[in-house]
């Protein structure tokens, strides 16, 4: 058999042994109904018209949380009227339209077109003009999105934007021309969304269906019957499985755990003193609520945006959820997401050593482990690349990569050996981070990568923080293995510009200066992806480990 079948077959029976079979039965009836089945249509909810005005108590929760989160009103305002940016792209619709159908790009940036997310901040505003620009907006993608079409109609782009609707009727309790069309939308896509649940994905896809499923029932107020209870059982089972012991979503995204989580307190606060027996097991659930908000508020930087792993990126909103947690002068451990923060008055830091997670839906996976990123003073300093795209973006393959990411890069040996679009194949091994020291004057952190395929080539790390000279330490060794053009990659925010006259990089009025403990490194350019779509140049330093010998970077801020 020739070797490249043979790497074939190795690399199919090392991304699908991770599968359970009930997920690969899904995903087979899946592509089976969707090539030779027609959909079946869906059965619409019948609630009672009008909808009944939602508690007060539940209208103000969320006109509080969307009036701050989400997309800038500004942004919706362009939108609605086809002008301005979306996601990297020029809309400037001559008429008013939006692009609908646009394919230029890609399949990820026409679903957060059909998301409509624009709908919440216009009226959340309580501005009478943008909800006319809101029913405006919506009454243009009805004009051009039947019943059934794609891809507005898809289980994912149709979950979010149910999602988005019931915000803007639970924001909206007077009756008005938009809210019953909302209503109406919302017990149509109800139907549809019934009938092709992403099982066969699972991880926040299937949450997000669920949510939107329940969330509906909750808008529309209707009364559950068996065939909707089934759908809240299994929303508190996923509930269960997806959110680990430390709060974290088990995707290790902050970015999609701040989705979920905002998902998850919307049906919360429906469900808090709700008299319907279907949604009184949700309301308990709230304990768990207070470990996944402080997983989300470690998980951000000082400017509120999440830390860039696995997929994350500045896409996803500053969600106002309080402060990002009170100063503290040693680390915090999320033993069970596998990421460890420190932060006082003026650093931060974050810094994964978890595993691929979860194992049989790692589509959101990085080669990410032992990599970091940093603030100072309220600036961030060191970052992951992020992501400018899934599966219609060319470089999709690096952006999950080692070299997108602080870590080191072995030639030839990935971290993990991600592949395709969404794929993973084998997978190496992290050990828990272990705390040296802590003090008020700071700390010091260590973590150890074991590559796939060879085990005796190993990676220590070794961070430290000193307060009191404004230092922040990267140290590397590798045992084991070629050990040659090994290189650790440390890209800076795009806000940070290099001085080669000085030898330092500049923000404002802060300096950053290095050294390396081996003369070892250089100054080069990177790239920095903080939505779909978009690329910004970037700084970033590369060292060259010596081989066997332990090399630290200094960094000292000014």
């Amino acid at each position: 058999m020739p070797a490249e079948a043979l790497r074939k077959i190795r690399l199919y029976w090392d991304t699908l042994r991770h599968i359970p079979l009930e997920q690969l039965g899904a995903l087979g009836r899946h592509r089976i109904l969707n090539r030779y089945i027609p959909r079946a249509k869906g059965i619409p909810l019948s609630p009672t018209k009008p909808v009944p005005s939602p508690p007060e108590r539940v209208s103000a929760q969320f006109r509080q949380r969307y009036r701050i989160a989400g997309i800038p009103l500004e942004e919706a305002r362009d939108f609605s009227e086809g002008t301005g940016s979306f996601k990297g792209a020029e809309l400037n619709s001559e008429d008013g339209s939006l692009p609908w159908f646009e394919t230029r790009h890609g399949l990820l940036w026409q679903f957060e077109l059909h998301y409509l997310d624009a709908l919440v901040p216009l009226v959340a505003s309580g501005v009478e003009e943008d909800e006319e620009r809101a029913l405006s907006l919506l009454t243009d993608w009805m004009a051009h999105c039947p019943l059934g079409s794609v891809p507005g109609w898809d289980a994912y782009p149709l979950s979010k934007r149910l999602i988005n609707a019931c915000r803007c009727i639970t924001m909206n309790p007077q009756s008005s021309t938009l809210r019953s069309r909302l209503v109406d939308h919302v017990a149509a896509g109800f139907g549809e969304l019934e009938n092709q649940v992403e099982f066969h994905l699972g991880a926040n896809h299937l949450l997000t269906n669920l949510h939107a499923l329940v969330l509906a029932l909750q808008t529309l107020q209707v009364q559950p019957s068996h065939r909707h209870t089934k759908w809240v059982r299994r929303l508190e089972n996923e509930w269960e499985i997806q959110f680990l012991a430390d709060g974290g979503h088990y995707e290790r995204s902050p970015g999609y755990h701040a989705q979920l989580l905002t998902e998850r307190m919307d049906i919360l606060n429906w469900a808090t003193g709700s008299e319907t027996d279907a949604f009184t097991g949700l309301a308990l659930t709230q304990t768990d609520l207070s470990k996944q908000l402080r997983f989300l508020q470690y998980l951000r930087h000082p400017d509120g945006k999440p830390a860039h792993f696995h997929d994350s990126n500045d896409a996803f909103p500053p969600w106002d959820y309080g402060p990002v947690g009170e100063p503290s002068d040693g680390p915090a451990l999320f033993s069970a997401s596998g990421f460890l923060t420190a932060k006082d008055t003026e650093h931060y830091f974050v810094g994964f050593a978890g595993c691929v997670g979860p194992r049989e839906q790692p589509g959101h996976a990085h080669a990410d482990c032992l990599s970091f990123e940093t603030s100072f003073a309220g600036v961030r300093v060191f970052v992951n690349a992020g992501v400018a795209g899934y599966r219609e973006a060319p470089d999709r393959s690096w952006m999950r990569s080692a070299a997108a990411h602080n870590t080191i890069q072995v030639p030839d040996r990935p971290q993990h050996e991600v592949w395709s679009s969404f794929r993973v194949a084998r997978r190496g091994q992290t050990s828990p981070f272990t705390i040296h020291s802590q003090s008020t004057n700071g700390w010091t952190v260590s973590g150890t990568f074991q590559f796939p395929g060879l085990p005796e080539l190993v990676h220590y790390r070794t961070w430290s923080w000193d307060r009191s000279k404004a230092e922040f330490s990267v140290t590397d060794h590798c045992t084991g293995g070629t050990q040659d053009n090994i290189t650790a990659t440390f890209l800076l925010h795009p806000d940070w510009i290099w001085v080669p006259d000085e030898q330092i990089f500049r923000h404002g009025d802060q300096v950053l200066s290095w050294t390396s403990s081996n003369g070892l490194a250089e100054v080069s350019r990177g790239v920095f992806m903080p939505y779909i779509g978009v690329r910004r140049p970037a700084w970033k330093l590369l060292s060259r480990l010596s081989s066997a010998e332990k090399t630290t970077i200094h960094f000292r801020f000014h």
